[in-house]
């Protein structure tokens, strides 16, 4: 990994393949695809919830994905009905601006 001159980090596809754990396009039937496979998003990175914060309406929940942390603000409900505890795999889906959690 590699920190760019504006302080972005450059991870290498590789790394980003390794830890997506996820079949390259096409490699799938459409009609078949459930569950991660059926979000469009590229970037889906599988972790695993090391921290969890509740307060108010809001959930603020941590993943450890090889060794880096991703934290993802949702709201408290969402949170609940996906039932992410410490410990649990999830993955992160990255788009654009935003991280979007995905019960693993």
């Amino acid at each position: 990994m590699a920190r760019t001159v504006g302080g972005h980090y450059r991870v290498p596809a590789e790394e980003v393949k390794r830890l997506s754990l996820v079949s390259a396009p096409g490699k799938i039937e459409k009609k078949r695809r459930s569950g991660v496979e059926s979000v469009s998003a590229r970037n889906k990175l599988l972790g695993t919830i090391v921290g969890l914060k509740t307060d108010g309406i809001m959930a603020q929940i941590t993943l450890d994905i090889g060794g880096q942390l991703v934290t993802s603000v949702i709201t408290r409900d969402a949170s609940r009905e996906m039932g992410f505890k410490i410990g649990d795999s999830a993955y992160a889906i990255l788009k654009s601006t935003e991280v979007i959690l995905m019960r693993a």
